[in-house]
């Protein structure tokens, strides 16, 4: 009896002593899960955190980033408040508040471009803006700088433009000033430059032909055969009339017949004259040319597939009905044909030559058509007028009594029977992707 007592009351105290070990180790194991879901509920709440805050500082930075945009938008749309520094357009080299306190993209959204800040430096071919952009979205805040730069892939401005040679002849009429990286030859019957001429190379004026004003090159001047330098001041009755001028970095040569230059000469080297200088003749002297040329602009064909809103397999040809609304780059691969009137503002380019077959005509002075062949420019006779900008790094011929109202940017340009070219400043300063562009030299976070 004792004995199975004795063996049952130690039976218990294992047992309770059983007990206690649970429920000490229940006891352990609730705490560390009361300890550790603490834990992972801090921890989730802070990643939650975290992540707000991200997504916040993600929204600052893209509200800063339209800031940007709309600032390179801005100067797309106005070129003159890039180019000039007159009231209401960019000052040179001074932080100009551009955008400041605009809601973005709406006022639920709680976004806002707190400021853009602009400084333009203007270069010989370019325009950079340092564009500084805060952005705020609630309480973040993001700060972007952003260097762009803008420019005339083609400078149509200079109207008459040749990057090897420029010929004109036989009768024919440019009403503008003409420009050329190599030689410039106006020779033949009556064959007149209303405008000056600026060469890289040499200038041959030759044989009753006339510039109407001045002649500046780095080669030699030769003026001979009746031909007329300075025409437009020619009249003895005026004042000033013998302010024209030659001005070469190298020699001037004139003579035969009733050749004259109505005013003075300059030349590094010699001037060999028979008479015809009726100003001062300057030999020996640094001429003090007044201008300079950029490389002769070559644009990339690929550049101009990328950025074509519309493609095509050629040849193709266009007629009035297919350039109702010009809008963009339309490319072909292939040759053009073209003739008829457009509306809008847009390029048509070729990979092969473009033949124009007749008038181009715009319908409005709001438009503006700019044809850009890879290879040439043809036209045929009578296209009288063509309306529009050309350019081609190769050769544009111009003959047969066609009159161009546009300009000219050619690797060579020739003119022959009867033709002439008008420069239209309203048409070159409409912009296209053509004449005005940017491209982002640098694009950095700096907050």
């Amino acid at each position: 009896m004792n004995f199975f007592y004795c063996r049952a009351r130690e039976t218990f105290k294992k047992i309770y002593t059983y007990r206690g070990q649970t429920f000490v180790f229940v006891l352990i194991i609730t705490a560390a899960i009361f300890l550790i879901g603490g834990a992972a509920l801090t921890m989730g709440s802070s990643v939650l955190k975290t992540a707000k805050h991200e997504k916040k500082r993600g929204q600052a930075y893209y509200v800063a980033e339209a800031g940007v945009i709309r600032t390179i938008d801005k100067a797309l749309a106005d070129p003159d408040w890039v180019k000039k520094t007159d009231q209401g357009s960019l000052p040179e080299s001074t932080p100009t508040l551009v955008f400041e306190n605009v809601v973005y993209p709406d006022s639920v959204q709680g976004g806002e471009i707190k400021s853009v800040i602009a400084t333009k430096t203007t270069h010989d071919f370019y325009y950079d803006l340092v564009i500084t952009s805060e952005g705020n979205y609630r309480e973040s805040r993001k700060i972007i700088e952003t260097k762009v730069r803008f420019y005339k892939p083609v400078d149509f401005e200079k109207k008459v433009w040749a990057g090897t040679s420029a010929t004109f002849l036989n009768n024919g009429k440019i009403n503008s000033s003409v420009w050329s990286n190599g030689d410039i030859t106006i020779q033949n019957n009556g064959t007149v430059v209303n405008g000056s001429v600026y060469a890289m190379g040499n200038v041959h004026l030759n044989n009753n032909a006339s510039v109407g004003e001045n002649i500046e090159a780095y080669g030699n001047v030769i003026v001979d055969n009746n031909a007329i330098s300075c025409a437009s001041f020619s009249n003895p009755s005026q004042p000033n009339y013998l302010s024209g001028w030659i001005k070469s970095k190298n020699s001037i040569t004139t003579g035969g017949g009733t050749t004259a230059v109505w005013g003075s000469a300059w030349a590094a080297n010699t001037i060999s004259d028979s008479g015809a200088i009726k100003g001062t003749k300057n030999p020996s002297t640094d001429p003090g040319i007044s201008f300079s040329l950029n490389s002769f602009p070559v644009l990339s064909q690929e550049q101009c597939q990328d950025m074509a809103s519309y493609s095509y397999v050629g040849p193709k040809t266009f007629t009035s009905s297919d350039m109702s609304s010009l809008t963009g780059i339309t490319y072909v691969n292939g040759d053009i044909a073209i003739s008829g009137s457009y509306t809008g503002v847009g390029v048509i380019a070729s990979s092969g030559n473009i033949n124009i077959n007749g008038s181009i005509t715009r319908s409005d002075n709001n438009s503006c058509l700019t044809l850009l062949a890879y290879e040439n420019v043809n036209f045929s006779t009578g296209c009288s007028p063509v309306e529009a900008l050309i350019y081609t790094p190769n050769t544009c011929e111009v003959n047969n009594n066609t009159h161009i109202k546009g300009a000219i940017v050619a690797g060579t340009i020739l003119t022959d029977q009867n033709a002439a070219a008008d420069f239209d400043p309203l048409m070159a300063e409409l912009a296209n992707p053509i004449n005005w562009n940017y491209k982002i030299i640098s694009w950095k976070e700096v907050y």
